[in-house]
């Protein structure tokens, strides 16, 4: 199909063309544009790492190549892209604020870390290896002190509230915790 009857710009013309299946458009395309999706990246989520941002870099074209059928030349290819790109960054930075939550609803047993530069290395860079660990650790423990430690560090009940609904007392429910929480500590010890 020919789209030299409208005045498109050189950026949304190669898009069509790609749309109707010119690969090299579509190469040409990806190669003027991507520092324009990396720089809008940078400038909607200077929180991320560069490997988030080259993610959501390779996932912008990815999503593109796939919705290509949909371009139909009515905005600028350059808008096109810049809304995939605001799309894939939203759900970027959605995806790591519910990482964050958490991680944040773990740092209860990090109580030996309260400085994050203490702690092991791997989990300064990838938290994900942290909270691998822990849901590793989680399952050797026993029902009982996995259940102790679910109520306390990430339902975030206290703990005499936990010992009542464990329906057992006080100084049995902080014996339990107390063991799940060094038993998980270990864990993390032996990450570094």
């Amino acid at each position: 199909m020919e789209h030299a009857d409208k005045s498109y710009d050189h950026e949304t013309h190669l898009l069509l063309r790609a749309r109707d299946g010119d690969k090299k458009a579509f190469e040409e395309f990806h190669d003027a544009l991507e520092k324009v999706v990396r720089d809008f990246t940078i400038s909607r989520a200077d929180s991320l790492g560069p490997q988030d941002r080259d993610d959501i870099v390779q996932e912008v074209f990815t999503r593109l190549s796939e919705q290509l059928h949909n371009f139909r030349g009515d905005s600028l290819a350059r808008t096109y892209v810049l809304s995939i790109t605001k799309n894939v960054v939203r759900q970027k930075l959605s995806e790591q604020s519910k990482f964050c939550k958490l991680h944040v609803q773990n740092t209860d047993i990090l109580s030996n870390y309260p400085d994050p530069q203490t702690l092991p290395h791997c989990c300064k860079s990838d938290p994900t290896e942290l909270l691998n660990a822990v849901e590793q650790a989680k399952a050797q423990l026993t029902d009982k002190r996995r259940q102790a430690f679910a109520l306390v560090c990430q339902e975030g009940l206290a703990v005499p509230d936990a010992a009542k609904l464990a329906g057992c007392s006080y100084k049995t429910f902080r014996r339990r915790l107390d063991l799940a929480r060094r038993k998980i500590q270990e864990a993390l010890e032996g990450l570094e």
